[in-house]
C-alpha cells in the first residue's frame, strides 16, 4: 500500500516502512500519505475508516500487552499502574466476548483491507459471492 501512496516500488517503500520504529509512526505515514494524495472518493474515505479502526485495535493491543494479567482464563482481569493516583493500581476485567471480538474484527478489518487495495483479490471475492447470490461490495461496518 506505501508503495502505492508513494507511487514508488515496493522495495523503496519497504525501507522508508521498516525504517520506522513504531506501528504508530508506520500508521500515521500512510494515513497522512492516504489523506493528502488520493482523490475524494468512496475508496479514500472506506481506506481512512480502516486505517482509523486498524489504529483502535492497536490501541486495545497496547492495552492488553502491556498489563499484567491476572486471574483464570474464567474469571481475568488486567492489572494497570496508576501511580500518583489514590488508587495506584486498578483492575479491568477482561471477558473472553471481549477478545474474541477485537479478534474478529481485527481479522474482518484485514480482509476489508486486503480487497480495497488488491483488485484482482477484490474480482475473484466479488465474483465468488456473485455465483452464491451475495453482495460483493466491501462495507466500513464492524462486524457485530
Amino acid at each position: 500500500m506505501l508503495a502505492d501512496l508513494l507511487h514508488s516500488d515496493r522495495h523503496a517503500a519497504d525501507i522508508i516502512y521498516f525504517s520506522l520504529a513504531s506501528f504508530r509512526g508506520r500508521l500515521d505515514i500512510i494515513t497522512n500519505l492516504a489523506t493528502e494524495t488520493l482523490a475524494n472518493n468512496g475508496r479514500k474515505s472506506l481506506l481512512i475508516t480502516l486505517l482509523k479502526r486498524i489504529s483502535r485495535l492497536a490501541e486495545t493491543r497496547n492495552q492488553l500487552i502491556h498489563s499484567s494479567m491476572i486471574g483464570t482464563p474464567d474469571d481475568l482481569a488486567r492489572q494497570v499502574r496508576k501511580p500518583g493516583k489514590k488508587r495506584p493500581l486498578e483492575f479491568i476485567p477482561v471477558k473472553k466476548n471481549d477478545l474474541t471480538r477485537h479478534a474478529n474484527t481485527l481479522v474482518m478489518t484485514c480482509v476489508q483491507l486486503q480487497l480495497l487495495i488488491d483488485p484482482k483479490t477484490r474480482k475473484a471475492v466479488a465474483a465468488a459471492l456473485a455465483d452464491e447470490g451475495l453482495d460483493g461490495r466491501i462495507s466500513p461496518e464492524r462486524p457485530k
